[in-house]
């Protein structure tokens, strides 16, 4: 694996991991009643209160770091680069089907006189969408390795 595959997956995964436990702290501060306060943003970006969120971050971010810890060429560190990629891409569709969502209900409501107030840069600043974005960079060195490979065959790969 390349020297800024790896550090992009490093990087990518230890923000993921570090938000997935602000997002776990979130929750415990809010369901539980021990008198502290939560956390709305860190390092510019929103910090959701969502259990969900938190294991589906933690889980992303750890999967991308397992591919650090793996030998240079291993199956192991591709297939771990792979899982942690598409699943941080997924969580960024998802995250740009939130918003869609968002937009058009802002839409229908305003359309019908209600007085909406929504801010997509709240939507916008998560990071599911910063996440995805950096994810997209590792997903397609993932899906070029994968064709060099010849485990599948792309777009990517050179004819000859």
């Amino acid at each position: 694996m390349k020297s800024y595959v790896k550090a992009l997956a490093g990087i990518t995964g230890s923000l993921y991991v570090i938000y997935g436990i602000l997002a776990l702290y979130n929750w415990v501060s809010e369901t539980f009643p021990l008198n502290i306060n939560p956390i709305s943003s860190f390092l510019t970006l929103n910090v959701p209160s969502d259990i969900g969120a938190s294991i589906a971050l933690i889980t992303i971010g750890l999967t991308l770091m397992l591919s650090l810890f793996s030998g240079n060429n291993s199956v192991q560190g591709l297939s771990a680069l792979t899982v942690g990629t598409f699943l941080a891409v997924a969580l960024f569709a998802l995250q740009i089907l939130i918003i869609m969502a968002n937009i058009a209900d802002t839409l229908i409501l305003s359309s019908v006189g209600e007085e909406v107030e929504y801010n997509i840069l709240d939507d916008i600043q998560r990071i599911e969408f910063y996440g995805g974005v950096l994810s997209l960079v590792l997903m397609y060195y993932v899906i070029k390795e994968l064709s060099r490979r010849k485990i599948i065959t792309s777009m990517f790969s050179r004819r000859k």
